[in-house]
């Protein structure tokens, strides 16, 4: 034995070796792939999940609305009361919109405790389906939203025209701003307009057709055309606010603009889509569904929109 050799074996102290740039560069890479997979599912998700958050909601402000009825012998909200004027039956010595009068049946404050004041907006609206879609922030900064009017604008607006105001004739005319027409105001003519009308008027005898909450931008919905019943008088890209400078104001484009949240559960590209259903809107009879832009102005109109 004294004449063997000796052999030396270098162990290493872990038993295993460090990774190579390329092992850590594929694996960077099939990382970057999977993500880039997973997203649109994720973004597909997440719209699904506020779509139906935001139902939910609308839902409930429809179960407000009946509540409303019930304490007021059928009747329902206008869309705005404003100030300085007094239904005979109504009388509000202050403005009030449509989800002033319907927030006590929300957040089940009732009496005194009730929603008098803007200033009492900021506090109910941090617990209150009023606000609670989550998608309707998200639309602010996009499309030019002004924040300076969030508080009074909770992301739903009311429409304010009933069905028989585009069926009877002539339109626009004192007995169809009194008898069909749920927005109050002493803006003549005639020297007042507007009146709290029954469920009934609203529901029009087709009451799952007749849509009257939805996504929008501003607390109530402009209806372009009305004067016409014509949907094609819509400007094009004008149904929902538009960069700055692009008209005269965010919300109106000189009185062709449709009040509505076109986009807000819209997929990336189809943004500027009328025929797609991208947001939600209550009907009369109290289900919510998704709607497109032209569905919409035909669900409250009870006019057919002409073919793209």
């Amino acid at each position: 034995m004294l004449g063997a050799t000796r052999t030396t074996r270098r162990v290493h102290p872990s038993g295993r070796h460090a990774f190579t740039l390329v092992e850590l560069l594929v694996v960077i890479g099939i990382i970057a792939l999977l993500i880039g997979i997973l997203m649109p599912a994720l973004g597909a998700a997440r719209r699904q999940a506020n779509t139906v958050k935001c139902s939910s909601a609308l839902r409930q402000i429809g179960n407000a609305f009946q509540l409303y009825s019930m304490d007021y012998k059928g009747v329902w909200p206008v869309a705005v009361h404003a100030a300085g004027t007094a239904d005979p039956e109504y009388p509000i010595n202050v403005e009030r919109r449509w989800y002033d009068l319907i927030a006590k049946y929300i957040t089940g404050k009732r009496g005194a405790d009730e929603m008098t004041t803007y200033t009492d907006i900021a506090a109910i609206r941090e617990k209150s389906i009023l606000w609670g879609c989550p998608e309707w922030s998200r639309s602010q900064g996009e499309f030019a939203y002004n924040p300076q009017f969030d508080t009074w604008r909770p992301g739903y607006a009311m429409s304010y025209y009933t069905r028989a105001y585009f069926r009877n004739a002539p339109i626009n005319s004192t007995k169809a701003l009194r008898d069909d027409y749920a927005y109050i105001t002493n803006v003549a003519p005639p020297a007042s307009r507007g009146r709290y009308l029954k469920q009934t008027k609203w529901a029009d005898k087709q009451s799952s057709e007749v849509g009257y909450i939805i996504d929008s931008m501003t607390h109530i919905v402009n209806i372009p055309g009305a004067f016409a019943y014509n949907y094609s008088s819509i400007q094009p890209d004008k149904w929902q606010p538009g960069p700055p400078g692009s008209d005269t104001s965010l919300y109106t484009y000189n009185g062709l603009g449709f009040y509505v949240d076109g986009s807000r559960h819209a997929k990336p590209g189809q943004r500027r889509d009328d025929r797609v259903r991208t947001m939600n809107m209550l009907f009369v009879d109290g289900h919510v569904q998704p709607v497109s832009v032209r569905e919409a102005w035909e669900a409250i109109t009870g006019k057919r929109a002409p073919a793209p």
